[in-house]
Order: C-alpha cells, then sequence, then structure tokens
C-alpha cells in the first residue's frame, strides 16, 4: 500500500512540473501572422489606425480613450476597454513607431499581461499585406505559468480579429 501511495504522489509532482515548467522557463510567448488584404496599402494602414472602426472588427471592443499626445504617432497613448465573456478589461496602449505604410509598433498593457505588437505592412500585386509579430508576457506567476498552454487559443483570437479586419476591409460599399 505505501508504495503504490509513493507512486501516486510521485507521478502527480512529475505531472505538476510537466504542467508547470514550461511557464517557468519560456517567460514570453510569441506568435506570428500574415493577413493578405484585397485593398490599397494606403487604405489598409489608414483604416488600421482608426479609432472610430475599431468597434466593427475588434471582438469585445466598447471604447477607446485618448490619454497623451497626437492620435495616431509615436509617444500616444489610448485606453481601451473591451469585454471578454462577461467580464470588463481595459488596457494602456501606447504607440511606439510609426512608418507611415510600413511599420507599426504598440505596446499594450493589461492587469495580468503584456503585449507587444509588431506589424510590417506591404504593398502586393493585387493585396496589401500584413505581417505581425506578437509577444506576449505574463504579468503575474499563474498566467506566466499558463501561457504556453494558452498560446493555441491565443493565436486562434488573434488570427479571427485580423480575419475580421480583413473582411470588414474587403466589404463592397452598397
Amino acid at each position: 500500500m505505501k508504495k503504490s501511495w509513493k507512486i501516486s504522489i510521485g507521478a502527480f509532482v512529475l505531472l505538476l512540473l510537466v504542467f508547470i515548467l514550461p511557464g517557468l522557463v519560456t517567460r514570453k510567448v510569441s506568435i506570428k501572422t500574415v493577413t493578405h488584404i484585397r485593398q490599397p496599402l494606403t487604405r489598409v494602414f489608414v483604416t488600421f489606425g482608426d479609432p472610430a472602426r475599431l468597434r466593427e472588427w475588434m471582438e469585445g471592443f466598447e471604447k477607446i480613450e485618448h490619454i497623451y499626445g497626437l492620435p495616431f504617432s509615436e509617444g500616444s497613448k489610448y485606453r481601451l476597454t473591451f469585454t471578454v465573456g462577461d467580464k470588463k478589461m481595459s488596457a494602456v496602449e501606447e504607440i511606439i513607431k510609426v512608418d507611415w505604410k510600413k511599420h507599426l509598433v504598440i505596446d499594450v498593457e493589461m492587469s495580468r499581461g503584456h503585449v507587444y505588437a509588431d506589424m510590417y505592412f506591404f504593398q502586393m500585386d493585387k493585396f496589401s499585406e500584413i505581417a505581425g509579430t506578437f509577444t506576449f508576457t505574463g504579468n503575474d506567476p499563474i498566467t506566466r505559468i499558463l501561457l504556453p498552454w494558452m498560446k493555441p487559443f491565443i493565436q486562434k483570437k488573434l488570427e479571427h480579429g485580423l480575419d475580421r479586419f480583413r473582411v470588414m476591409m474587403e466589404k463592397k460599399k452598397t
């Protein structure tokens, strides 16, 4: 009986380590995306930075409040309010870099995590491309432990949001 008890405890500790270890070793999770939009690059870039259009493609978005700086320029800050499930959340977004129609870097701070979005914009033959690298970091130990396990869910939500942006951009105005 004692031997089976020790084996059970050992297996439990091993499973716990397997679950916790990736979060302790990997402090960040990066996700790369590529989105193709059948619209001119100027229109895509301007619309992506238009706060009035966020509700059309950003799931759960409620409002944006200007905190500091010139709109859509380096150093400007905004407070975003959105709903996730039945929970209201807010985030502070800072625009780190704007290189007109080429490069946009946004830093988003939330209570439980941090997102660094580095996006490049390209004009191809008949479409525009947004190539992004999104780096997620947990602010607390529990979020850091769960982050590697949440990566597929985060990636799916991120791709869904960018797909909603693409669909919005490609809709024909009637």
